[in-house]
C-alpha cells in the first residue's frame, strides 16, 4: 500500500512539474531585432510580427537596428535585459552578430535567426530562411520550357559581387534550366552572354539593362536575382521596344508588383518570380519561437536550418500566392 501511495505521489509530482514547465502563450515574451525598416521587404516582417502579437496575445519587444550592426548588437543586449524567452534576430552581418548570439546563450535565452544566415560559430537554436538555390532551380526549370525549340541567349543581372544568396539564386537557375534541357533535349542551348550588376535596386537594374541592350542586342532573356532589378530591367526593355524579344525571369522575391505583372499581363514578358515571402519567413520564425517558449522544446522534428517551401510563381499558379493587401 505504501509503495502504491509513493508511486501515486511520484506521478502527481511529475504532472505538476510538467504543468509548471509549460507556459501560456500570453506569458511569452519575445525579443525581436530586425535589421532595418528602410524597404517594404523589412516593413512586412515587422508588420507580421506586430499583428501576430496582437492576435495571439504574447509580448513582443521589437527594435529596429536601422542598418547599423553596432546598434543591432546593443539592441540585443537591451532585449536580453528585459526577461525575454526567445531572441529573434534578422542579422545585418552574419559574422559580426556572433557575439550577440553567444551573449544570449550565456544568459540562457535561445536564439532564432531568420532571413539572414548567422555564421559559425554563432549560437542559435534554429534558422528560418527561404531556399535561394531551390527557388532558382524551380524558376530555371520553368524557364526551360519557353526555350524548348530555340537557344536561350541570356544576360544575368546580379545584386552584388561576393553575395552568397545571389550566387545561390543564379546557380540554382542554371542547374534547373540545364537539367530540364538535358531531360527534354539531351543537350543544352543556354548561352550566358554577359553578367551585369544592379546592387538589388530598381534604378540600377534599369541602368544595367540599358547597357546590356546596347552591347548585346540579340539577347532573348534576362535573368535577375531579385524583382527590384527585374522591374528596372523591364522598363529599359520597354523603352528599347524589345518587350516581344526579351523575356524576364526573376529568381526572387515574390514582390507584389512582380506578381501583378505575372497575373495581369499574360501576353507580356515578366514570366516568373521565386517565392521569398518576408511575412512567411518572419511569421514562421515567430511560430517556432512560441512553440519552443511554451513547451521548452519543439513538438516535432525541426531541422536546424528550416527552409520555407521553394516556389516558382508563374501565370499558372500566381492566384495562389498573390495578395493585393501585402506590404511587399
Amino acid at each position: 500500500m505504501r509503495r502504491i501511495m509513493l508511486c501515486a505521489l511520484a506521478v502527481m509530482a511529475l504532472a505538476v512539474t510538467a504543468i509548471a514547465g509549460e507556459k501560456s502563450v500570453k506569458d511569452v515574451r519575445l525579443g525581436l531585432s530586425i535589421k532595418a525598416q528602410n524597404a517594404p521587404y523589412f516593413v512586412a516582417q515587422f508588420d507580421v510580427a506586430k499583428r501576430m502579437a496582437a492576435e495571439k496575445g504574447f509580448t513582443l519587444i521589437a527594435i529596429d537596428a536601422e542598418g547599423n550592426i553596432e546598434k543591432q548588437i546593443s539592441d540585443c543586449e537591451d532585449l536580453l535585459s528585459q526577461n525575454i524567452d526567445v531572441l529573434l534576430i534578422n542579422a545585418i552581418d552574419p559574422v559580426a552578430i556572433i557575439p550577440a548570439t553567444e551573449a544570449a546563450t550565456a544568459a540562457g535565452v535561445p536564439v532564432i535567426g531568420f532571413d539572414t544566415m548567422i555564421d559559425e560559430p554563432g549560437e542559435y537554436l534554429i534558422m528560418v530562411l527561404s531556399n535561394n538555390f531551390e527557388n532558382g532551380r524551380a524558376v530555371g526549370t520553368y524557364a526551360a520550357q519557353f526555350f524548348s525549340n530555340r537557344p536561350m541567349k541570356a544576360a544575368v543581372i546580379s545584386g552584388a559581387k561576393g553575395n552568397i544568396p545571389g550566387r545561390d539564386r543564379r546557380t540554382g537557375f542554371f542547374v534547373g534550366f540545364l537539367e530540364q534541357e538535358l531531360l527534354t533535349k539531351g543537350r543544352t542551348e543556354l548561352e550566358i552572354q554577359v553578367q551585369g550588376w544592379g546592387d538589388w535596386a530598381q534604378e540600377l537594374g534599369l541602368n544595367a539593362m540599358e547597357d546590356i541592350i546596347v552591347a548585346y542586342p540579340d539577347i532573348n532573356a534576362i535573368i535577375t536575382e531579385n524583382d527590384s532589378m527585374a522591374l528596372g530591367a523591364m522598363k529599359a526593355i520597354e523603352e528599347a521596344g524589345k518587350t516581344d524579344q526579351i523575356q524576364i525571369f526573376a529568381v526572387c522575391d515574390g514582390q507584389k508588383e512582380a506578381m501583378e505583372l505575372i497575373k495581369n499581363n499574360n501576353e507580356g514578358n515578366y514570366m516568373t518570380t521565386g517565392m521569398n515571402d518576408p511575412a512567411l519567413i518572419a511569421g514562421t520564425a515567430i511560430d517556432l519561437a512560441i512553440e519552443y517558449a511554451t513547451n521548452g522544446k519543439f513538438l516535432r522534428s525541426v531541422p536546424k536550418v528550416f527552409y520555407t517551401d521553394p516556389v516558382a510563381v508563374t501565370r499558372e499558379n500566381v492566384d495562389t500566392y498573390y495578395r493585393p493587401d501585402a506590404i511587399f
